[in-house]
């Protein structure tokens, strides 16, 4: 099964590729799990964490068109630590994620479900302790990942 998911989506969301969700959050909120949310290019400004309670993709239409920021300097984005929940992120720029110096972080995943991070950007983003943190007890398939201008709190290194 697939939800969509359109920044510039109406009111009437429904997750249909005719009538998409407009906010991830939306989409997150009315999965059933095992779903791929695909997202459609645009800018998508989430205003709290995200936090998956069922197993799920996020699978964006193009790395450079899915821009996910947050409008919070206290939350990232995607945070899971729930054990049997395994979630898979593909083709996703995270742009302008400023948690400064909480612990905060665009995706901070753990549990014992396998984990995929593949094709995204971390760009223009700072927190306390870099751009993902990952604490999964199974696999965790990390690949083609860009970090561009990371800062780090603890250690005050910029990544280029």
């Amino acid at each position: 099964d697939t939800i969509y998911e359109d920044s510039s989506s109406t009111a009437d969301e429904q997750g249909t590729q005719s009538n998409p969700y407009k906010t991830i959050s939306a989409a997150v909120g009315n999965a059933t799990g095992g779903e791929t949310i695909f997202i459609k290019n645009g800018n998508y400004s989430e205003s709290a964490k995200i936090t998956p309670t069922k197993s799920m993709s996020f699978v964006g239409e193009s790395q450079d068109g899915v821009i996910i920021t947050s409008s919070s300097t206290s939350a990232g984005i995607f945070e899971q630590y729930e054990n049997g929940i395994a979630l898979s992120f593909a083709n996703l720029t995270f742009k302008d994620v400023n948690a400064g110096t909480k612990s905060n972080l665009p995706l901070k995943i753990g549990g014992d479900q396998n984990l995929s991070i593949v094709d995204c950007s971390f760009i223009d983003c700072s927190s306390k302790f870099g751009a993902f943190q990952i604490y999964t007890k199974a696999t965790a398939t990390i690949e083609n990942i860009k970090i561009q201008n990371f800062k780090s709190s603890a250690n005050n290194m910029l990544v280029n």
